[in-house]
């Protein structure tokens, strides 16, 4: 009967503990266990408990995860270490990996703990083999040099000694790639003199090779990504010249076509005289950990590019709230039908068509979330593609299951996506050809290898028959900035699918995408299904506003002189009495002075974000400690601002975004009285 496993947990949650020990426990595995948490008891337990398996967290009271794999690898660097981390500490997880950690498993994923337990145990297990036959190999070796110098008649007994002990290794060798096949890892064998390679049924199968192929060195430089081929011929070339290990990660292109992520590693033997004559080795498909590190890098680049384009939508905003208001003040000024009307009424179109871009570049922001609501995708999938193509010579065609599980979602935001890629499919298609739409219900699983979590979601499928994605641009196609058309306001900016990327992501599903050049293109998105309560019907606030019968006293406090002018222009000519204010101060001091004279304002607008003062959320604090009933609405060009979207949690009763149209600030007006 096989040894049991012993554990050594490091871990300050017990239910994360006891979790673990569930999960082996479920899957059978024999093993004796012993939890710490404090830095003192896991180097006695090292030492004491002597452990064949070290499970441990990352983030501890007062010690982590880096500084436990260093102690372990200083007191027993041969005991495998496998981190158990949180999704926090993903990116920390794949640099440990790099200081000498077997594996890590992510706590919402705890059904891979059981594979990378027995994993690390079998590599354990076949290191262990390997050296013990290395070491036998060697101690014979020398035995029998000595024994042929001393004694030339004992030479057949010696033949025989090494025989035995070199069939010892055999048996060794077959072990070894047992405990290879059972850790998912391929052998193989180069007889450099014999030009012979030897690959494991496992090996030729990480490759895409069926398992009664030859494969040759030939056959094998000839798998490898061309991009790739040339450092792995350098790292061959370094173990056999000047002896390094040989150790590589590569691309692989199966007999299909789909790329694959190989690592490699392995060892030279050479003759006395330092001649090559051989190259043993080990090899692992890599591909799920080098789509989270390229995943992990995507969310990186988006983070950063987000808090760049929050900001400049911000300013923007600024810029197109007085460039709308002075064209709306504009137009009253001119008589109707005049051809200057009608240059103001295009400039003003134009504009909300920047508003509209500003919404694009919101999305890469931190703050960015959607405001979800029950929605009728079907409803909204047809309404918005409809929109989109109008022209004749590309074809609808629409496969829609009637079921479909209700869904949270935000419906502006989810729009733009299908804007987004209904646009670049009709581009695809020069504007002729058939554009297929469905949506249906999936059940996810883990086989499915999606970066999103089990259960249900909404499928939504848009396949066109353009020219398709070139292999080299499918895997950077949702990068920001990665365009594979030229640059320009007709061109692309390579925002699109970033966007796409950015917002499905933001609703917890994920956008795929199959394609092969001159054979179309069809994008997958997965939503989260929603298993509250059903579809209702959506409800729209009414835009009408009447005039207002007395005139009403309005403050305005904003930053920008520009903006404070158009809005105090525009609510004059509604007859409004309206006061402006640079700062939180200036306005609170203009409140309480009109308070005091009995001519207190029946309404306040607060710009939300004040470079050098006060902004609307501290300024609103203050004035209600002035009037506790004052009506206050918050407004900005940060759209996705919490204060914006939850206005009533911070004691606003309205929000209006930059750029606004006249009609917007008498609706809110009209709203809160």
């Amino acid at each position: 009967m096989a040894e049991a496993i012993r554990i050594l947990i490091l871990e300050d949650s017990p239910s994360d503990a006891d979790l673990e020990e569930f999960e082996l426990q479920e899957a059978g595995l024999a093993f004796t266990s012993k939890r710490v948490m404090a830095e003192k008891d896991y180097i006695k337990e090292l030492k004491a408990f002597s452990p064949s398996l070290i499970l441990s967290d990352y983030d501890l009271p007062q010690y982590n995860g880096a500084y436990a794999l260093a102690e372990a690898k200083r007191c027993c660097p041969d005991t495998p270490f496998i981190l158990v981390t949180g999704a926090v500490g993903e990116d920390r997880a794949i640099e440990i990996l790099t200081q000498g950690a077997n594996d890590f498993v992510l706590k919402n994923r705890m059904q891979r703990l059981v594979p990378a337990v027995r994993r690390a145990i079998a590599e354990a297990e076949a290191l262990k083999a390997r050296k013990k036959a290395e070491e036998k190999l060697l101690e014979a070796h020398k035995a029998l040099e000595s024994k042929v110098k001393e004694r030339t008649l004992a030479l057949q007994n010696e033949i025989a000694r090494r025989k035995e002990i070199e069939e010892s290794l055999r048996h060794s060798e077959e072990k070894l790639r047992m405990a290879l096949d059972a850790s998912e890892q391929g052998i193989w064998d180069w007889n450099i003199v014999k030009k012979e390679l030897i690959w494991s049924e496992k090996c030729k199968a990480i490759f895409g090779f069926s398992p009664n192929m030859s494969v040759t060195h030939e056959l094998f430089l000839k798998a490898i990504h061309p991009e790739d081929r040339k450092s792995v011929e350098q790292a061959i070339f370094r173990t056999l010249d000047q002896k390094d290990d040989y150790e590589v990660e590569m691309r692989v292109l199966w007999p299909d076509n789909t790329i694959h992520w190989v690592a490699s590693k392995g060892k030279g033997f050479y003759l006395d005289n330092g001649k090559s004559i051989r190259m043993i080795g080990v090899t692992r498909d890599i591909t799920e950990r080098r789509r989270m590190e390229y995943d992990l890098d995507r969310e990186r680049k988006l983070e950063s590019v987000g808090r760049l384009a929050g900001g400049i939508a911000h300013d923007f905003n600024n810029l197109l709230a007085v460039i709308q208001g002075n064209i709306e003040l504009s137009k009253m000024k001119i008589p109707w039908k005049n051809k200057v009307l009608e240059n103001l009424n295009a400039a003003e179109y134009a504009s909300r068509q920047a508003g509209e871009l500003t919404k694009r570049l919101i999305t890469f922001s931190q703050g960015g979330d959607p405001v979800k609501t029950l929605c009728d995708i079907n409803n909204m999938i047809m309404d918005t593609i409809g929109n989109c193509v109008t022209i004749k010579s590309v074809e609808k065609k629409y496969s829609m299951d009637d079921g479909l599980w209700p869904v949270e979602l935000d419906e502006g935001q989810m729009r733009q996506v299908l804007k987004n890629l209904v646009i670049n499919a009709v581009e695809a298609m020069s504007g002729r050809g058939s554009l297929s739409v469905g949506t249906k219900n999936i059940m996810v699983s883990r086989h499915d290898s999606l970066p999103v979590s089990e259960g249900p979601y909404v499928r939504i499928s848009l396949a066109d028959t353009g020219e398709g994605i070139a292999e080299k641009d499918l895997t950077h196609i949702f990068d920001p900035y990665y365009s594979t058309k030229q640059r320009g306001s007709e061109k692309g900016m390579g925002l699109g699918l970033s966007v796409c990327y950015s917002i499905v992501s933001k609703h917890y599903g994920c956008i795929t995408v199959k394609s092969e050049e001159d054979s179309g293109s069809i994008f997958y998105i997965y939503l989260p299904a929603f298993n509250k309560g059903k579809l209702t019907a959506l409800k729209y606030p009414d835009e009408k506003h009447a005039a207002t019968e007395n005139k009403k006293r309005i403050l305005v406090m904003d930053d920008e002189l520009l903006v404070r002018d158009v809005m105090e222009q525009l609510l004059q000519v509604k007859g409004y009495d309206v006061e402006t204010a640079a700062d939180g101060l200036e306005a609170i001091e203009l409140y309480k002075k009109a308070k005091e004279a009995d001519n207190a304002f029946d309404a306040v607008f607060l710009d939300l974000s004040v470079k050098s003062g006060l902004g609307g959320v501290p300024t609103l604090e203050r004035l209600r400690e002035i009037d506790p009933q004052i009506r206050a609405v918050i407004f900005s060009g940060y759209g996705d601002d919490p204060a914006i979207q939850n206005y009533s949690l911070y004691g606003f009763v309205g929000a209006v975004t930059k750029p606004f149209t006249l009609e917007k600030l008498l609706n809110v007006i009209e709203k809160i009285h």
